[in-house]
């Protein structure tokens, strides 16, 4: 006990100032306020709680999104407010209403991301893994419905205009499209107008994750975190953020999300991208046709020449092109606008330290501007 007493007071002299790290920090020490006699005049109990609702305040969006925009950054931080709130309630110590309010939306976009197997996409620094046991304790702290699971989605499609996250989903078919801010310090991917899309209970196209924060030769660190590792549009081989290993140290790339059109059999959405790297503006539109299929819409413009890539990266498995069309277990894909289609080899890392080979299809054109139509048909 001494030791623990020991230890909570040196978190406490050197909290870090900021985000994920910060929230695990305090979390302990509210755990030990309230689980050992450490704290007689429950000044640190005082100290946890107040400097929770603030973290809480600061590190997720309007919306509800991380500030770090990951998925798996996300979930990790709201496992500490989740049990925080279950922690206080326990011990009769009241949250405000902020604080609920807040951790509601968070948990919005914890239901909302998740693929239909359960499980979250790996998007920016992330692993995969099912949360499903969180959000059903914040159902019962919340009473919500939704969170337990005991109701379909009110809403298929959603949006979270903060973060940069647009969710269309029927059935089992489900897309996520990233046309948001770089997450804050140094968990963003450079990956703006990125897609990830499941349907017949298999993923299509998959966000590779992380894999490794190490930059040892080959650095594949910066391959996971690249451009090229996502699927969207690489323009000259470049990153659309020049790379750092953490938080970026000059220009990011912008994007700007220009709006969804609903209507009886479609979804549209529509975004835009601007690089500091190079001159070409990327503008993409998903069409979510009859809850069953995709149509993705690529047009780049420049005032000079450049060497476009649409890559777009595959589940682990066999993939052939044929017929015009690259098929793989579960899917179709058809493009037009290219001048040569290809596969290439390529990974997915669905937990940290373990890279699974996958393909990756490469469809490249060169000129001033160029402009691909992508067909995503499930096959079931």
């Amino acid at each position: 006990m001494e030791s623990i007493g020991a230890q909570a007071a040196h978190v406490r002299r050197r909290l870090a100032p900021e985000r994920n790290h910060r929230t695990l920090e305090l979390y302990a020490l509210l755990i030990v306020a309230l689980a050992l006699p450490l704290d007689p005049d429950a000044e640190l109990l005082r100290f946890a709680v107040d400097e929770l609702e603030r973290n809480l305040a600061q590190d997720f969006r309007p919306d509800g999104v991380h500030r770090e925009a990951s998925t798996h950054y996300h979930m990790i931080a709201l496992r500490s407010f989740v049990g925080a709130l279950a922690n206080c309630r326990r011990h009769g110590i009241e949250l405000s209403a902020a604080y609920e309010e807040r951790l509601s939306r968070a948990c919005d976009f914890a239901l909302h991301c998740r693929r239909p197997d359960g499980t979250i996409p790996a998007l920016s620094d992330a692993d995969t893994g099912d949360y499903t046991e969180l959000l059903v304790l914040a159902g019962e702290l919340l009473d919500r419905d939704d969170l337990r699971g005991n109701t379909a989605l009110a809403t298929a499609n959603v949006g979270f205009p903060d973060g940069g996250y647009y969710v269309q989903r029927a059935g089992d078919a489900f897309l996520i499209f990233d046309c948001g801010p770089l997450g804050d310090g140094g968990h963003g991917h450079y990956d703006l107008l990125s897609v990830e899309a499941w349907a017949g209970g298999r993923p299509l196209l998959v966000d590779p994750g992380r894999f490794t924060y190490s930059e040892h030769p080959p650095n594949l660190r910066h391959w996971f975190r690249g451009t090229a590792a996502h699927n969207t549009i690489c323009v000259d081989g470049l990153d659309q953020t020049p790379y750092t290993r953490t938080r970026p140290d000059g220009p990011v790339a912008e994007g700007r999300f220009l709006g969804r059109t609903s209507a009886p059999g479609v979804d549209l959405l529509e975004g835009e991208a601007r690089s500091p790297a190079y001159d070409a503006v990327h503008h993409r539109r998903v069409a979510f046709v009859r809850g069953s299929h995709w149509v993705i819409e690529d047009r780049l413009h420049a005032e000079t020449e450049h060497d476009y890539d649409l890559r777009l990266h595959l589940a682990p498995g066999d993939a052939v092109i044929r017929d015009g069309a690259v098929h793989a277990p579960g899917l179709t894909l058809v493009i037009q606008g290219a001048d040569d289609v290809r596969l290439e080899s390529g990974w997915i890392a669905p937990r940290y330290g373990e890279r699974i080979a996958a393909p990756v299809v490469s469809a490249v054109r060169r000129g001033r501007g160029a402009s691909f139509t992508t067909l995503v048909v499930p096959q079931r």
